[in-house]
């Protein structure tokens, strides 16, 4: 019967064989077969590729359509993303949405087609007067 004594004694003396665990290599060609079989098909790939830019296009068409931001202004894809750049490192700045309101006043609701700090700092400034 073994007593705690003995099971530590055990325990012990098979961390003296741990770096021969260690050390264990595995052929190449066992893992490049591993690689081949967790990899994604050429058709999968295609396909996920595929799944992804749809789920992306219908994003972009329902937040930007005219039941979304589309009823506040006109975006250009570029425009977009600037703008939600620019809105998201508001939000993380602690910002409320009176900051996103001098983008588009900015803008007069258009994409941000060019940023000019010292007049969009006036706005800003005025629009506390």
């Amino acid at each position: 019967m073994l007593n705690l004594k003995s099971i530590l004694s055990l325990a012990l003396s098979s961390c003296s064989l741990l770096p021969l665990c260690i050390q264990a290599k595995i052929p190449e060609s066992r893992m490049i077969n591993y690689e081949h079989k967790i990899s994604l098909t050429n058709e999968q790939k295609i396909n996920l590729e595929k799944l992804a830019n749809s789920i992306h296009a219908e994003s972009f068409k329902k937040l930007y359509s005219s039941d979304g931001w589309g009823k506040y202004g006109k975006f250009s894809d570029l425009g977009m993303e600037v703008q939600g750049s620019l809105a998201y490192g508001m939000a993380l700045a602690d910002s409320s949405d009176l900051d996103i309101a001098f983008i588009y006043k900015y803008n007069n609701g258009d994409s941000m087609i060019k940023f000019d700090p010292v007049q969009f700092k006036n706005i800003a400034i005025n629009s506390f007067k």
